[in-house]
């Protein structure tokens, strides 16, 4: 990543797929559903996507919060059935 990168917070598809921890494929499908907001795309075929950091953090902490419910549900409904028995 160049300096004015930094400064602007403009990431490429793998330092996105490193912070939502999936993989470089799985952010393209994204970016190209329109899950994920892009900054633009570099020229060529294969260029990768460039994403505001800022909106793939934001991502990832809204990812995090769900997979934190689902667990958390998940372990009460598991409570449940142990005292069931």
């Amino acid at each position: 990543m160049t300096a004015m990168n930094q400064v602007v917070g403009i990431i490429q598809t793998g330092e996105a797929a490193s912070i939502l921890n999936l993989s470089r494929g799985r952010v393209r499908q994204l970016a190209e559903e329109g899950e994920l907001a892009t900054a633009g795309k570099l020229p060529g075929k294969l260029g990768p996507y460039l994403f505001d950091a800022e909106v793939v953090r934001a991502l990832a902490r809204c990812r995090a919060e769900e997979q934190r419910k689902k667990l958390a549900e998940t372990e009460a409904h598991l409570q449940g059935e142990g005292a069931a028995s």
